[in-house]
C-alpha cells in the first residue's frame, strides 16, 4: 500500500562529481513517489540551487546541512553517489552533531574515506578533451555535454573541483562513526568502487549497515531497474507511521 504524503520519508540526494542532482534524481522521484519525498540537493549554482561561494568541501557540506534541517520536521534519510555518497555521510555527521541525523544514509557507487584517492586520475596536467572522455566512458557525462564547446568547459571545470574535494573526503581518517544506519549500494562492474571494497563501509557506521550489489557499473544507480525497489523497500521502514528503527 502506498504511503500517505504524511507518512513518506524525506530523502535528500546528493549527486556525483560533476553532476547535477535534480537531473541526476529525476527518474528515482518517480519510481519512489509513493514511499519517499525525494528532494536533489544541487550544489550552488548549479541546477535549481542559487549562487553561493563555496571555497571548501566543509561548506559545501555545511550548504547541503542547513538545506535538509530547514526543510525537516520528522524522519529523513540522505542518499548520495559517488561523490556524493561521502557528502552524504559528512552531512550525516554534522547534523548529528546538532541532534537531527538522518535515520539512514544510502552510500552508493563509493570507497569509504581513508582509501585513498579517486581512481579518476589527476585534472592538471590532463585535458579536458581527457577528463571528460573518462568519465563519459563510465556514463557520467551527459551528450548534450559532450557536443557543446562551452558546455565541455563547463563541464570539466565542475569535475575538476569536485574531484578535488572528492581526493579531499577520500583522505579522511580518524572519523567518528555515525549513529544512522548505511545502506551500501554496489556495482558488479564498477572499477571505481568494487563490492568487496565498499565492505570497508561497515566500520563508518555503529547502526545497521546492509549491503546491496547489482549488475552494472559505476552509473548502475541510474541503469539497474533493480535499484529504486531496493532503495524502496528501505525506506519504508522509516516513514512515520513506523517510527526509526533502532
Amino acid at each position: 500500500m502506498a504511503s500517505t504524503l504524511s507518512e513518506r520519508v524525506k530523502l535528500f540526494c546528493l549527486a556525483h562529481a560533476g553532476g547535477t542532482a535534480s537531473t541526476a534524481y529525476a527518474a528515482l522521484g518517480d519510481l519512489l513517489a509513493d514511499v519517499a519525498e525525494v528532494i536533489p540537493l544541487d550544489v550552488p549554482g548549479r541546477g535549481e540551487a542559487p549562487s553561493r561561494a563555496v571555497r571548501s568541501v566543509d561548506d559545501l557540506v555545511s550548504f547541503f546541512g542547513e538545506s535538509i534541517l530547514d526543510n525537516v520536521d520528522g524522519p529523513w534519510c540522505v542518499l548520495g553517489h559517488s561523490f556524493g555518497a561521502a557528502l552524504a555521510l559528512q552531512v550525516a555527521r554534522t547534523t548529528e552533531r546538532l541532534g537531527r541525523g538522518p535515520a539512514c544514509c544510502f552510500v552508493s557507487g563509493r570507497r569509504p574515506s581513508g582509501t585513498g584517492r579517486t581512481r579518476v586520475p589527476r585534472a592538471r596536467p590532463r585535458s579536458d578533451e581527457e577528463l571528460l572522455e573518462q568519465v563519459a566512458s563510465w556514463g557520467g557525462v551527459p551528450p548534450e555535454f559532450l557536443a557543446n564547446p562551452g558546455l565541455r568547459r563547463m563541464a570539466a571545470n565542475r569535475l575538476r573541483r569536485d574531484i578535488e574535494f572528492s581526493d579531499q573526503l577520500h583522505e579522511l581518517r580518524d572519523q567518528a562513526p555515525v549513529a544512522a544506519a548505511l545502506h551500501v549500494l554496489t556495482g558488479r562492474s564498477d572499477p571505481l568502487a568494487r563490492p568487496d571494497e565498499a565492505r570497508g563501509w561497515v566500520e563508518h557506521s555503529t547502526g545497521r549497515v546492509t549491503f546491496d550489489e547489482f549488475d552494472g557499473g559505476h552509473f548502475f544507480i541510474s541503469t539497474n531497474d533493480l535499484v529504486a525497489p531496493t532503495i524502496a523497500t528501505y525506506l519504508t521502514t522509516y516513514s512515520t507511521t513506523s517510527g526509526v528503527p533502532a
